[in-house]
Order: C-alpha cells, then structure tokens, then sequence
C-alpha cells in the first residue's frame, strides 16, 4: 500500500457518508413533492387513478430508499468501525487522534489544527507521519 493507497482507504468513510447525505436529500425532496400532490388533491377534491397510482408509486419509492439509507447506514458503521481498528494500530496518540478527527470525524484541516491547537504545517508533518504509520501497520 502506497501513500495515496492508504489516503483512499482511510477516506471510505467519508465517501460513504457524502452518498448516505445525497439520498437523504432525495427522500426529502420526494417527501415534500408527495406533501404538495397530497395537497392539491384534497384541496381540488378530484383524485383521478393516475394519481393516485403515482402517489402510490412515490411512497413505495420513499419506503425503498429509506430502506437503502438503514442500510448504508449500517454499513458505514461497520466501516467505520474497521477503520478505527486499523488506525488503533498507529502507537503514536497524537497520530491517531489525527486520522481519527480526519478520517472517522471528517474534519476540515482547520478545524483539527483548532482542536488540537498546532498548526497547519504541523499538522500536516503529523499527518504525513500518521499516514507513513499506518501504513507500516496495515495488515
């Protein structure tokens, strides 16, 4: 495993929540489309079978990818936990917390440098570092 190698297999996590959000979005959307359709057939007071038909096909769609977001939800944990148990094998703290707020946590390199209060080269130097030992210890 190459330096990149190891970046992409850390940023699993992060991948897998990004498509996790982009559904949850969708379901939102298709939640508020059927609120409005719902809406305006009560308020016409007309309900053609196409219509409702389409409003059956739209619940079924929301339930399926509610379903499909439990799951990836489901998954992303046990990612995540897999991740955490191949970063638990860097010796070095300061080096896990590190990947650990970028990699588990997904935060922003400003943000790390805040909470831990060093710097951005620093950081960097320690992620390098923390890259370079996990690495060394991926099994």
């Amino acid at each position: 495993m190459n330096f990149q190698e190891a970046k992409k297999y850390l940023n699993r996590g992060y991948m897998a929540r990004q498509r996790i959000e982009s559904k949850k979005e969708r379901l939102e959307r298709w939640r508020a489309e059927l609120t409005n359709a719902t809406v305006r057939l009560d308020s016409e007071k007309v309900g053609n079978s196409s219509d409702k038909q389409q409003m059956e096909k739209t619940v079924i769609a929301i339930i399926d990818l509610e379903t499909q977001i439990e799951n990836d939800i489901s998954n992303l944990a046990k990612l995540e936990l897999e991740i955490q148990q191949e970063i638990d094998l860097v010796e070095d703290e300061l080096q896990k917390t590190v990947l650990e707020y970028r990699h588990l946590n997904f935060m922003k390199w400003d943000s790390v440098c805040l909470k831990l209060n060093y710097s951005s080269r620093q950081i960097f130097n320690i992620y390098k570092s923390a890259i370079l030992s996990f690495m060394k210890n991926y099994k």
